[in-house]
């Protein structure tokens, strides 16, 4: 289990042609994962809103918000 660090940012569109960055406030969250793909899926879906991906970073376990079991 490793502590990943997920950058992204919001949009309206799927084509990530129109910003959201301005109703939402947070564009980071540090998940424990076996892998750092699986933390990226688990970010993308607790958004009902399209998100881009900036960015993934290392971070330390007792650091994260979310353990993924799987």
């Amino acid at each position: 289990m490793n502590g990943y660090t997920v950058y992204y940012l919001h949009f309206e569109d799927s084509n990530f042609m129109v910003p959201a960055w301005n109703k939402r406030q947070d564009f980071v969250k540090c998940v424990a994962a076996k892998t750092g793909a699986a933390a990226i899926e688990w970010v993308k879906s607790q958004f009902d809103t399209p998100i881009k991906i900036m960015g993934l970073g290392v971070s330390k376990l007792e650091d994260c918000e979310i353990c993924l079991k799987n």
